[in-house]
């Protein structure tokens, strides 16, 4: 047998194989190191609602994700048996202390975070007026209702109207309203005011007017996802739209502590008020509001399906199990 360190040869053709692992070594690392590092980390979506409103994304290692769902479950299970409005605002604070371990607070400092959850914004005077008004509303003595409460809850298909978008919705909706008004009257109206008439009415139809709440300075949380094309209304058009659409509701828990005790809602279930664009298709869905005038800190755990935490304070929440 003859001694490879003396064949050439034999020598060249190592190196040739080795060069080439070694070539096929560089082109596959970064990509296996890309995929790794896609399947480790899990990105999680904070909004502060009704302070400065802003959006933060936040990497987080699996461990750590499941260490966040597993604060929340314990947030869940200490909420249920609240006695006191005090006791719910100590876990609040509790909560934004080990959220704060994860960077989830969206910018803000713990104090800030804490004070936001809490109503520590709030305006004392209209909170005074708004609680006369809601124990004189009917419909808010069920225990489908809840008013001026702090609120907890994590749930699938969550949609959210900012304080400025339901402001150009109801100035959208009021143009609408004014030009269809103004076309009556004068129905030999140039052609360019009908053009202006069809695309207000179009902006309209797509941006639903929500429940307006002129003191409530904050969110309207939409609950459930309708998907059709709201053009294309049966009553309204004539369309067969609507006997497609497709319904989902929310499906999770929320807790809330306020006038009328610790009431919760868990399972799935749907926001009763008024509609909102969704998150998901703003042209072809709409959610039903189900809280009204939120404050607090959202994070957006899944984006696919909307899977949302989210807990502060809310002037009105109103739920139930049948679609609106």
């Amino acid at each position: 047998m003859k001694n490879i360190d003396k064949n050439p040869a034999w020598m060249n053709r190592i190196l040739v194989v080795g060069v080439i692992i070694l070539l096929l070594g560089l082109v596959f690392t970064p990509s296996i190191n890309a995929n790794t590092k896609q399947s480790e980390f899990v990105e999680f979506t904070i909004e502060t609602c009704g302070l400065n409103s802003d959006k933060q994304t936040v990497e987080l290692i699996q461990q750590e994700a499941d260490e966040v769902k597993e604060i929340i479950n314990l947030i869940r299970e200490r909420l249920k048996n609240t006695e006191s409005r005090k006791e719910s605002e100590e876990i609040y604070k509790e909560a934004v202390m080990k959220l704060d371990k994860y960077n989830l607070l969206g910018g803000l400092s713990v104090k800030q975070a804490q004070r936001l959850v809490t109503v520590g914004y709030g305006n004392s005077r209209i909170i005074k007026v708004l609680e006369k008004l809601y124990r004189n509303n009917q419909k808010l003595n069920d225990n489908k209702s809840n008013y001026l409460c702090l609120i907890a809850g994590r749930a699938t298909y969550i949609s959210c109207l900012g304080l400025v978008q339901t402001v150009l919705t109801t100035f959208f909706a009021a143009l609408s309203f004014l030009a269809f008004f103004v076309y009556s009257i004068f129905p030999k109206a140039p052609g360019w005011f009908f053009t202006l008439f069809t695309m207000l009415m179009v902006m309209s139809a797509l941006n639903p007017i929500p429940y307006i709440n002129p003191f409530a300075i904050g969110y309207s949380l939409g609950l459930g996802l309708r998907l059709d094309f709201p053009l294309c209304d049966e009553i309204a058009f004539g369309c067969l739209g609507n006997a497609n659409a497709q319904f989902l509701p929310s499906e999770g828990f929320i807790i809330s502590y306020g006038q009328k005790g610790n009431i919760r809602w868990s399972g799935k279930f749907w926001g009763q008020g008024e509609y909102l664009p969704s998150l998901y298709n703003p042209a072809w869905g709409s959610s039903p509001i189900g809280i009204t005038g939120f404050t607090g800190l959202k994070i957006i755990l899944e984006p696919n399906n909307g899977d949302t935490f989210f807990f502060g304070s809310a002037l009105k929440v109103h739920i139930g199990d049948e679609f609106p």
